[in-house]
């Protein structure tokens, strides 16, 4: 029901059921329904753009699945909507060792546009050239594969980037690669 809600952006109705089903299934202690209960927190915490809600049920799933680097993804999603950057980056970065090393290119590509995106929000000087560092890799991986949509969807972040920095022929010589 929560799911429902959510879906149709009835965020309190869906909050409220959502703290319902998560106590019952804290009540039973029952492992399935623990887990079932921590899979509707994040889909309606997503759903309802509320990310940063989801680091629970996140650390959660990373208890049983240490080396499921989608899950470190998430919660370092998480952490950056909650402003905690500097762990934030740390989870990034284990996901994406854990993609390399399982051989999922695709995935750690993903989490480096993920991790450029989630620091667009910070101030820390140090944040803004990990997002451009995040892009970068991100479209490294692409043109290595040769992927040419999704290398010019990173050289266009890279041209936010710099637009947002204010240097205007980067942004453009990034706009052009794309």
């Amino acid at each position: 029901r929560a799911w429902i809600l959510a879906r149709q952006k009835q965020a309190d109705q869906a909050s409220d059921e959502l703290a319902r089903c998560m106590t019952l299934a804290d009540n039973t202690r029952d492992k399935q329904n623990k887990d079932r209960a921590n899979a509707i927190n994040i889909l309606v915490r997503t759903a309802l753009n509320q990310t940063g809600s989801t680091e629970t049920s996140l650390h959660y799933f990373l208890d049983s699945h240490p080396k499921d680097p989608a899950f470190h993804g998430q919660l370092a999603t998480a952490l950056a909507a909650n402003h905690h950057y500097e762990e934030a980056v740390n989870e990034f970065q284990i996901a994406i060792s854990l993609a390399e090393a399982q051989n999922l290119s695709d995935l750690a590509a993903v989490t480096y546009m993920q991790m450029g995106m989630s620091l667009n929000d910070s101030s820390a000087a140090s944040d803004s050239k990990r997002q451009l560092s995040a892009f970068t890799a991100a479209e490294a991986i692409y043109h290595k594969q040769g992927n040419k949509l999704l290398e010019g969807r990173a050289a266009l972040f890279i041209g936010f980037y710099y637009q947002k920095q204010k240097d205007y022929q980067n942004a453009i010589q990034s706009a052009d690669l794309a």
